[in-house]
């Protein structure tokens, strides 16, 4: 993971993980609460994001953004070690969300929907 960043688009909030190399493995994945295994994040429902097989050194980028998004509330890097990563996403209620895979530079992006 190289860098991570939050922004409004229209009709979606944009979550995105950018890496040096190639796009790990990914899972993302809806809970009812904006509660993680390492703290409650802003907002009422939330979404993992559990990166493996990483590689390179770990992650210098921002850890912790609270934009105050129309969903997205908060977003935290929880854990960056042994080659895998998770981050927890608070929303401000439970909402349909895409991911997908974008190259030059590879990044997994996230959108949730308004």
């Amino acid at each position: 993971m190289t860098t991570a960043r939050l922004g409004a688009q229209s009709g979606y909030d944009r979550f995105v993980v950018e890496f040096g190399g190639g796009v790990p493995q990914f899972e993302v994945r809806p809970q009812d609460s904006a509660a993680f295994s390492q703290g409650t994040l802003r907002g009422s429902a939330g979404l993992v994001v559990r990166l493996r097989n990483l590689t390179g050194t770990g992650y210098g980028g921002p850890r912790d953004f609270r934009p105050g998004l129309t969903v997205i509330q908060e977003a935290r890097l929880l854990s960056d070690s042994g080659g895998a990563a998770e981050w927890g996403i608070g929303l401000s209620y439970a909402s349909c969300f895409h991911a997908w895979i974008l190259g030059g530079p590879p990044r997994l992006v996230i959108d949730v929907q308004h």
